[in-house]
């Protein structure tokens, strides 16, 4: 462990967290630990605009040049690939499993998990992903995703659901009030309210977006056609 802290005060932009986690693979504290990364990284004088988050092994193709170049390209978009669980992952978080530090193991128990939190679906994807700093706020603050967290705790290589799954929640709150995303489009188009609140130009453009354009479409539409009795009061 000095050997590491010695190497990272060679470098201004490394560090190592704060909380430390004794990591078993497919454990929960493989996910803590990347959390407790992220924490220290948004109380950073650098004004970051992505998290990413690597295996061990894996060796960069790219300059940072070119990884910020590409990064751009996803217009402030997370990179968490992922799809719904199939059969062979469903296991990992429909029963209880124990985490072994000692052994450095987890253990599946026979006992049934409740459902997740707030009605939400699980998705599985790859524990390694490209977060904005927005999205990284939302990880630590959100009710929903500290409520994810610790019912994840006893599911196997959470780090594998928790990324994919909270970034296919549609839309988020802001003081309490839901701030729509394109998730909700299509029930929004079938509403048979006048209005609908919240909306967030900057959070999600394509939602405004299409609403405006299909009202503008209607709009046309209506002014092509004679006026009808049963359009006045």
């Amino acid at each position: 462990m000095q050997d590491v802290e010695n190497l990272v005060q060679c470098f201004p932009n490394a560090f190592l967290a704060s909380k430390m986690e004794p990591v078993v693979y497919g454990g929960i504290s493989r996910l803590q630990a990347d959390i407790n990364c992220m924490k220290n990284l948004m109380n950073s004088d650098v004004q970051w605009k992505y998290v990413i988050n690597m295996c061990g092994q894996d060796f960069p193709l790219k300059t940072n040049r070119e990884i910020i170049q590409h990064l751009k390209t996803f217009k402030g978009k997370n990179i968490t690939p992922g799809i719904l669980p199939p059969e062979h992952a469903i296991p990992r978080t429909k029963y209880v499993h124990r985490e072994d530090i000692v052994h450095s193991n987890v253990k599946r128990t026979d006992v049934l998990k409740s459902p997740p939190p707030h009605n939400i679906t699980i998705y599985f994807g790859s524990a390694y992903v490209a977060l904005t700093r927005e999205f990284t706020q939302f990880i630590l603050e959100d009710q929903r995703a500290i409520d994810l967290l610790k019912w994840s705790k006893d599911t196997y290589s959470p780090d594998e659901h928790y990324w994919v799954t909270l970034n296919r929640i549609t839309g988020r709150y802001v003081r309490d009030v839901c701030v729509y995303g394109t998730g909700d489009l299509k029930w929004l188009l079938k509403s048979t309210s006048m209005f609908a609140n919240k909306f967030e130009l900057a959070s999600y453009p394509p939602t405004v977006e299409c609403l405006e354009l299909r009202l503008r479409r209607r709009t046309l539409y209506h002014s092509k056609r004679f006026l009808q009795p049963h359009w006045f009061f």
